[in-house]
């Protein structure tokens, strides 16, 4: 068992060391740098659905998606924006 906690420790040692090369980007509001907001994931638009479907017919339920963005709201400033 001790080559297995010396491979473990080092592991472990080598995690640490990469953390501080590139630490983890924390997510900030852009306003006033606090950590405390609200995320959530943009999906589809029933409004643009129904407005494509009422332009061209049933294919234009494709124009109610978005794309992949999550939008945030700060707890402190309510600042929104984009990640």
């Amino acid at each position: 068992m001790g080559l297995i906690d010396t491979l473990n420790r080092t592991a472990v040692a080598l995690e640490n060391k990469a953390k501080e090369i590139n630490p983890p980007k924390a997510v900030k509001c852009p306003r006033c740098g606090s950590t405390d907001f609200i995320s959530t994931a943009k999906g589809y638009s029933k409004g643009k659905g129904l407005l494509g479907t009422a332009l061209i017919g049933s294919a234009g339920l494709v124009f109610g998606t978005s794309k992949n963005t999550v939008c945030c709201v700060c707890k402190q400033c309510s600042k929104k924006w984009e990640v």
